[in-house]
């Protein structure tokens, strides 16, 4: 397809500039074009072109939209999509200019386009390390156009920032972008190779975008990539050859107190690895595998050694978890038998990366091949369609809660650690199934009926409740209820990795979870600070509403986390839905279906919430093993008031 000469051709039946920026994203789309420097669709990048190219706002009205081009106008456009198609030019370097924390930069290829998440941290005031009003020195390191310190310098009215490059030919550019935001009188601009020429200078905050593109991505980048200065980009075979010289060297120009913040994309992975003391995440998992896949299967990574274990740690809650157990879930027979791959040496583990492993045996795929052009009401069908393009139709594929069993067993080597090296129980149990809620907590009554209920009188309710659902075809949802005990006070991290805000991310993860709680969750909103308020005394707490967590960090209580999962979606009922092609239908699903996914989800949130503290645990040994505190330790049960 010659896109040029097509191209020449339409472009001469156009009359406004909606004409071409339609006429732009069909050829765009025809191209198979890259957005990765500004937008993420063929419309904005047209939209952006077309308005950019005549001097014109991105927001401008229709009535602009409407208006027709002059000849030297469609000219203009005409050479700039040729090169935006046929070279693959980036818009930015197209136009001469880039956005970057709401800035206005100017940008050529001797700069990198700016795109870096920096920006967001300089819009938020880099809170709660520093305030707008705080005196800075701050220093961007690599600095290419100079935008991450020119948008710094003026977020921070105080600050004296220096902003430095190897590169030549980009610091020049950066200097025209320091006038053209006006802040000459407190940037300094230096051309160094890292903090070579820098001499003894300090700072509160450095700032560092450095190239980090391992030589696979490298050889993998698209076209629009390659115009791109190579030396903004590559950094050796694992992407951190700058990285090292950074971590090295930075602590050096530090003030007291001083922030590193350093981007290393997707070399992240490498970076943990080469730093494994440092506190990034710890504990890992990896998963792999569909519904109706031969198998799935795990990766964990970060498990110390010397922890006594084997299949058969795992399989007890694979066991509580499994399909087919009881009328009440799907009748699905898989028998999960877990098999450990790696990671494992004469029973104990090894500090390598555990390979899990579990067969899929009970696959009935035919059950779906009516519904694979279609798409089921409240599924993943029609988002997973959106996002890929396609999908496996068998089962729902990757989003098909089959893949939890892996968790369900990387669960189970962390609640064995936590158990055994810490303490720490992790537990749970059904609160509520409908409108139906236990009424009391007897822990060892959970593992003595399907539903993992904790009132034995509610047992015949649920039993008889969820007979009648099955016969209409319909399904239900559930609440469940996961308790950390053991956990001693000062674990979680303050701002970012809250202890909290991990395990609400780890539970929103979980198939068909709709809302967290933790601690007194949503009824906070109608208690007065006298009710929420926990207060302590020399006995202990005397109530436990912030659920064990207290500004990210642990408090020595129970963990209390309580999860809400929606009704299955996948139901004998008639709903109406649309087809891939947009025609309207209905779609009844047969095939085999949990009624109520919250029946077996209990170990799943088990499974969840352990995993989450046990990175936490390894994260407070590498960063605190050695800090000591004079404040007693608080019991963690509930006392009753002095006096009573």
């Amino acid at each position: 397809m010659n896109h040029a000469e097509d191209l020449e051709h339409e472009l001469a039946e156009m009359h406004t500039l909606r004409d071409v920026m339609r006429l732009a994203v069909s050829f765009f789309s025809a191209a198979k074009l890259h957005y990765g420097h500004g937008t993420d669709n063929a419309w904005d990048e047209a939209r952006w072109l077309t308005l950019g190219a005549l001097g014109l706002p991105f927001d401008s009205p229709d009535w602009v939209l409407d208006a027709r081009m002059t000849s030297a106008e469609r000219t203009r456009l005409g050479r700039l999509l040729r090169r935006r198609i046929v070279e693959r030019v980036p818009v930015a370097y197209l136009l001469g200019e880039a956005w970057f924390a709401g800035l206005r930069f100017r940008v050529d290829e001797r700069v990198l386009i700016p795109r870096s998440p920096i920006a967001e941290l300089i819009q938020a005031g880099f809170e709660p390390w520093f305030s707008a009003s705080s005196p800075l020195r701050i220093l961007d390191l690599c600095c290419g156009s100079g935008c991450i310190g020119i948008a710094a310098a003026l977020r921070f009215a105080d600050a004296t920032v220096d902003i430095s490059d190897i590169s030549s030919p980009a610091l020049a550019l950066a200097r025209e972008n320091v006038a053209l935001h006006g802040v000459e009188d407190r940037l300094r601009v230096v051309e160094s190779d890292l903090f070579d020429a820098l001499g003894d200078a300090r700072y509160d905050l450095i700032l560092c975008n450095p190239p980090y593109v391992d030589a696979p991505d490298m050889e993998a980048l698209p076209k629009e990539f390659r115009h791109e200065p190579r030396m903004a980009l590559a950094a050796g075979d694992d992407g951190l050859d700058l990285v090292r010289r950074i971590m090295g060297e930075a602590g050096k120009h530090l003030l007291a107190h001083g922030l590193l913040v350093l981007e290393v994309g997707n070399s992240a992975a490498a970076l943990e690895s080469a730093w494994p003391g440092t506190p990034f995440c710890l504990f890992t998992l990896t998963s792999f595998g569909e519904s109706h896949g031969p198998a799935i299967g795990g990766i964990v990574d970060g498990c110390p050694p010397g922890l006594e274990l084997g299949e058969q740690d795992l399989q007890p809650d694979l066991d509580r978890r499994r399909p087919g157990t009881s009328r009440y879930t799907t009748q699905r027979n898989e028998e999960d038998r877990v098999r450990i791959l790696s990671g494992v040496f004469e029973g104990r583990t090894t500090g390598a990366p555990i390979g899990l492993l579990i067969e899929n045996t009970d696959q009935k795929s035919k059950d779906y091949t009516a519904i694979k052009d279609t798409f089921r009401p409240s599924h993943a069908d029609y988002a997973y369609t959106q996002k890929y393009g396609f999908r496996d139709y068998r089962g729902g594929g990757r989003s098909s809660a089959r893949e939890t069993a892996v968790r369900v067993a990387a669960g189970a080597i962390a609640k064995k650690f936590l158990r055994e090296r810490g303490g720490i129980l992790v537990r749970g149990y059904l609160a509520q199934l409908g409108p139906h809620r236990a009424a009391t907590l007897d822990w060892d009554q959970v593992e003595r009926n399907p539903f993992f209920c904790p009132d034995p009188a509610l047992v015949p309710q649920l039993e008889a409740y969820m007979a009648a659902l099955i016969k209409a075809g319909d399904s239900i949802g559930a609440r469940i209820n996961v308790v950390a005990s053991g956990l001693q006070p000062g674990f979680g991290e303050p701002v970012f990795d809250r202890l909290d805000a991990d395990i609400a991310h780890a539970m929103m993860g979980i198939n068909a979870v709709k809302g967290v709680e933790i601690g007194a969750g949503f009824a906070a909103v109608e208690q007065r600070g006298t009710e929420h308020r926990d207060e302590m005394t020399p006995r202990g707490f005397l109530s436990n509403n912030a659920g064990g967590i207290l500004g990210g960090i642990s408090t020595g209580q129970d963990i209390l986390v309580s999860i809400a999962l929606k009704p299955t979606s996948s139901i004998r009922i008639a709903a109406r839905s649309i087809d891939s092609l947009g025609n309207a239908i209905e779609v009844a699903t047969h095939g085999r279906h949990d009624p109520c996914v919250g029946i077996r989800a209990t170990p799943i949130a088990e499974a969840m919430l352990a995993l989450v503290l046990m990175d936490h645990v390894l994260r407070d040994r590498a960063q605190n093993q050695d800090v000591s505190c004079r404040t007693p330790v608080l019991p963690a049960s509930v006392s009753p008031p002095e006096g009573s």
